[in-house]
């Protein structure tokens, strides 16, 4: 079950990725701040931005998914199809986030 700051956090990067929920979507220097915000929404811990990658994000996402949601995916295209439908299916259920 996600915690009420992990769901923002999906739903902030549902909207930022303009709903491909896609972590490469907030890459670049101009989006340093964001990715900030949403990793320490979904670690609970202030984090430098130098530890705020795009992997890193990508990697505290993916430690919300049930591991076995990505048996069988044999590229890293496959997992992020999983991904988006798992996120897409989430914020379904939860709802509207602030």
């Amino acid at each position: 079950m996600l915690t009420e700051n992990q769901c923002t956090a999906l739903a902030w990067l549902g909207q930022n990725s303009h709903g491909s929920f896609d972590a490469w979507r907030l890459a670049g220097p101009h989006n340093t701040d964001l990715r900030q915000q949403i990793f320490e929404m979904l670690t609970g811990r202030d984090t430098p931005k130098a530890k705020c990658g795009v992997n890193a994000l990508k990697q505290e996402f993916r430690a919300l998914v049930p591991p076995s949601l990505f048996e069988g995916c044999g590229c890293e295209a496959a997992r992020e199809a999983k991904f988006k439908e798992w996120a897409e299916a989430t914020m379904c259920f939860i709802g509207p986030v602030r």
